[in-house]
């Protein structure tokens, strides 16, 4: 009988002893934002009495976890979004020094100039001067953004080193999980500390890419990317319960930067429009409205470089001031000989297509400025508002499973005095004993 108590009692001992040492483990990591609190399970010990810790319960919340990330995902995408829409407000809001507004209304004015007196030497150089100042700041600015989409694509790389460095820790982590499961089966089941470096990975996965994930049974994870307004969600996996992880490459196109494909380990190519959330469709983006820019400036450069639009009649035929395809080509297309084999005559009919033409290039001007300053407010917009979004959603999942240290350290108290009292039951069940067996002898 008092073999059976000793044990049931032992059992209690060594169950308050795990019960703290897991308390200890919440107090210690209160301050630490990857971890989640922590409970023991007691089970009674079925037929020869007394309790045991038969396993540890994490106080998470799946379905806030899964809203934070996405959301997360969504902030990570418009932070850096932001940043890089806002990065090109000095050359297309133009608030302060010459703006291309300027350089436009300049040119057309010494055109002007010039075609009232067309045997003026200074209007001439000064016809030349504008035009050549006006093709020079619609190339640079052609030029500033085909060198930023050059320098995101340089980044995407990085982007898809990371996901696949993380992809490779979660499946090396599954395997963990499996083993130490397995280990500590029989023994309260104490590996769940490996799942807050899980959810580390995941949540640190989601600032690259939007992801899709499931747990099973064990805390082992499955991941895939998913984009929400695609019929093809899901379909590329990165992690799988076994394991194993599946590795991006990416494949830059330099001359059409929105068509750079992103290739999954099945060779499947993924184009980079694709990806909307993260960082890697912050670039997609980002790309995406560059490109919308570079059209607006090339149909201002285009209307320009048209004759049926703006040219000067020499003798005998009519020349297009600029030349070009493109504001990334555009130059001055007459030279000073050819001002001097201006045809007079036509002064005033050019004089009227020149003030069309340069309405035309107000108009054209509009657009791009209005495209800019439309796209920069609606990226803040949805900036801010992820933003908002992912602070009150982590807010909320920390509250609810972060540590309270008043709790625990409440919980830790109630458990040192049921370890003393305890103690001293069987400080008193031993000295009972020695008293049974002397009485014997």
């Amino acid at each position: 009988m008092l073999g059976n108590s000793f044990s049931i009692l032992y059992s209690a001992l060594l169950s308050d002893f795990k019960a703290m040492d897991i308390r200890n483990r919440n107090i210690s990591n209160a301050n630490n934002p990857s971890y989640v609190k922590e409970e023991p399970i007691l089970e009674t010990l079925v037929g020869v009495g007394g309790v045991k810790v038969s396993d540890i319960r994490r106080i998470s919340d799946e379905i806030l976890q899964a809203q934070l990330l996405e959301a997360k995902s969504g902030y990570s995408a418009f932070d850096e979004l932001n940043k890089l829409v806002e990065a090109l407000s000095p050359y297309f809001e133009e608030t302060s020094g010459v703006s291309l507004q300027d350089y436009i209304n300049n040119f057309f004015q010494s055109l002007h100039d010039f075609l009232r007196e067309p045997t003026n030497r200074a209007a001439k150089l000064n016809l030349l001067t504008k035009a050549d100042l006006l093709a020079k700041i619609l190339e640079s600015r052609y030029s500033l953004l085909d060198q930023i989409e050059g320098e995101i694509l340089k980044k995407i790389p990085d982007v898809i080193n990371g996901i696949n460095k993380i992809t490779e820790s979660l499946a090396k982590l599954n395997k963990e999980i499996a083993f130490e499961y397995a280990r500590t089966y029989g023994n309260s089941k104490d590996y769940k500390y490996l799942l807050d470096q899980r959810d580390k990975f995941l949540s640190e996965l989601s600032q690259y890419v939007n992801i899709n994930y499931k747990f099973d049974s064990i805390g082992r994870v499955e991941v895939s990317v998913v984009e929400n307004d695609s019929t093809a969600a899901g379909f590329i996996q990165l992690v799988s319960f076994e394991g194993n992880n599946y590795t991006f490459s990416f494949v830059k196109d330099r001359g059409n930067p929105a068509n750079s494909l992103v290739v999954d380990q099945n060779g499947t190519m993924w184009r980079l429009s694709f990806f909307q959330s993260g960082r890697l469709g912050a670039y997609s983006q980002a790309i995406k409205f560059y490109e919308g820019l570079k059209e607006k400036l090339n149909a201002l450069a285009t209307n320009l470089a048209d004759v049926n639009n703006l040219y000067l009649s020499l003798t005998g035929t009519t020349k297009a001031i600029f030349r070009g395809t493109s504001a990334g080509d555009i130059a001055v297309n007459i030279t000073a000989g050819d001002l001097n084999q201006y045809d007079v005559t036509r002064a005033q009919n050019d004089a009227q297509s020149a003030d069309s033409a340069w309405q035309k290039a107000k108009e054209d001007l509009q657009t791009l400025q209005a495209s800019y300053a439309n796209g920069k407010t609606e990226v803040r917009i949805k900036f801010e508002t992820e933003r908002d979004l992912y602070d009150y959603l982590h807010t909320q999942y920390t509250q609810k499973v972060g540590v309270n240290l008043d709790e625990e350290l409440a919980e830790v108290m109630k458990l040192q005095r049921h370890y003393q009292a305890v103690s001293k039951m069987i400080a008193t069940s031993s000295r009972l004993l020695d008293y049974l067996l002397n009485s014997l002898g």
